[in-house]
């Protein structure tokens, strides 16, 4: 019950190892510093589960994959929305904006299914009726611990690759999913997490995240803090190792995320001004939005494409 502090820092790696009872951890001189800073502060069982589960992350039992693993997309969406509520049904292009997502996600090559992960509230039953109508699993969970919900959902479908998208991105682009997943799968045994997101050369509303399943069982049993639960990925992206995934050229003034009515009405304008809206992708969306100043212009206050 005494907490112990470390002045030697040979002594608390010999600790650690102590503390793994046997496991095969990465080498210790890969925990990053802020970590050895909270086990030092706490010395109880949530600082030596940091170090242990960081430690034996997914990467340090990871072996070479013998079969095709499978690919799932998983939508985060519920009706719940401060600035713009229940904006995922919402009508763009005419139709709900899920439907138009789902439509396009399912042209993914690399990806077997495309789920949407909901919660059990009633509110949120239209969210599921609309999944079944648009041919995508619907899979209702925790609504506060999304991170659960996710893993639950990944579970379920037997996924060992989870893209990450939210429902508030209607224009994302299936051929920038397959890119990044074929990026992710290329360097699996380096790297715990993919994203595009952390650093931005992409538009606001082409997030896309890709991990293991392993990876996001690891961080479903470590992560202890609200914002790694609410947020689902925070935990992979402070201890995980992470990759980051670039454009040539920085595309990240534009933005496309529909979470205000302001963004809805313009992403409605930018999709009827695309000669084929319901395929463009984003390179597409990003030649129109720089070579039509005269029609568009970048909301100052930060909601993307408005028209003039």
């Amino acid at each position: 019950a005494d907490r112990v502090v470390f002045d030697d820092p040979g002594r608390l790696l010999e600790r650690v190892q102590e503390l793994l009872n046997g496991a095969s951890p990465r080498p210790v001189e890969s925990i990053p510093p802020e970590l050895m800073r909270s086990f030092d502060a706490f010395a109880d069982d949530r600082g030596i589960d940091r170090l242990r589960g960081f430690l034996t992350s997914p990467r340090a039992s990871l072996s070479a994959a013998s079969r095709a693993e499978k690919v799932g997309i998983i939508v985060q969406a519920r009706m719940v929305s401060t600035r713009l509520p229940g904006k995922v049904l919402l009508p763009l292009a005419g139709r709900p904006m899920l439907e138009g997502l789902l439509e396009r996600l399912k042209r993914s090559r690399r990806a077997a299914e495309v789920i949407v992960a909901t919660t059990m509230a009633e509110r949120d039953d239209a969210i599921a009726r609309q999944s079944g109508l648009s041919g995508a699993a619907c899979f209702r969970g925790s609504e506060e611990d999304v991170l659960e919900r996710y893993h639950s959902a990944a579970k379920a479908h037997s996924l060992d690759v989870v893209v990450r998208v939210t429902a508030d991105c209607p224009l994302l682009d299936p051929e920038l999913i397959d890119e990044m997943v074929d990026a992710f799968l290329g360097r699996r045994a380096a790297f715990d997490y993919l994203s595009n997101t952390i650093v931005r050369t992409y538009p606001r509303g082409y997030d896309i995240e890709v991990f293991s399943f392993e990876a996001l069982d690891w961080a479903r049993r470590f992560a202890d803090r609200p914002h790694q639960r609410e947020h689902v990925t925070p935990y992979l992206y402070e201890y995980g190792s992470v990759a980051h995934h670039f454009r040539a050229q920085d595309a990240s003034s534009f933005h496309v995320k529909v979470t205000t009515p302001r963004d809805l009405e313009a992403v409605s304008a930018l999709l009827g001004a695309l000669e084929v809206p319901s395929t463009a992708g984003c390179e597409e969306v990003i030649t129109f939005l720089k070579r039509h100043p005269d029609v568009s212009r970048i909301d100052q206050g930060g909601e993307g494409f408005i028209p003039a």
